[in-house]
């Protein structure tokens, strides 16, 4: 089972960023304002960032990696997608 490596400040005053994964130059975190949406991960590396539904593992948002790096990410998200889900569950008290 994973656990929070780290909480940092997120961008908006209040808002936490637990960070549940490092592996390969990511780092997989959520931030601790977004309970109400379905269970995702944020995956940075440098500049790079990207946020995958865990469900699907369906890309909603990306910005700065290219084809074969997002590839790379929804594999590493798929590989860990039940410790990642585990732990969104438990961040936020959610029975999953």
């Amino acid at each position: 089972m994973l656990r929070v490596l780290d909480i940092v400040p997120g961008p908006c005053h209040g808002v936490i960023v637990p960070t549940v994964l490092r592996i390969r130059g990511y780092r997989f975190h959520f931030f601790s304002n977004e309970r109400n949406e379905p269970p995702h991960i944020h995956v940075d590396a440098a500049e790079n960032t990207v946020k995958v539904w865990l469900d699907t593992l369906v890309i909603t948002q990306a910005a700065g990696y290219d084809g074969r790096e997002l590839r790379e990410v929804v594999d590493l998200v798929r590989a860990h997608r039940e410790e990642l889900t585990k732990a969104w569950n438990e961040y936020f008290k959610t029975d999953g």
